[in-house]
């Protein structure tokens, strides 16, 4: 199994999104998403995309101040792929793109 990092968001912000140079899945019919927060309150976002400009949310992950970890399945990895947080008050949530 391979892991790359998506990185930490812990504000309103986008992750920097990984592409096909630095995707060790693409194009790979499929991969996972694993998102750990940590006292994270808010929204983030998986989302993926073919050019690295336009994204799509392939998952909405909502939590009220707690620790969990969530498992995305991407059944069809596109080139990019990144975390976006739209709402947050505390913590932090940090990707995984494994494979």
């Amino acid at each position: 199994m391979k892991m790359v990092s998506l990185g930490t968001v812990n504000a309103v912000e986008t992750s920097t999104p990984y592409s096909a140079g630095l995707n060790p899945f693409y194009p790979s019919a499929e991969a996972t998403v694993m998102v750990a927060c940590d006292a994270f309150n808010g929204t983030v976002k998986v989302q993926t995309s073919s050019d690295g400009t336009s994204y799509t949310d392939v998952a909405t992950i909502t939590e009220t101040g707690t620790d969990r970890t969530h498992m995305v399945a991407l059944t069809d990895c596109k080139e990019y792929v990144r975390l976006n947080c739209t709402v947050r008050t505390a913590g932090e949530a940090e990707g995984f793109l494994l494979g």
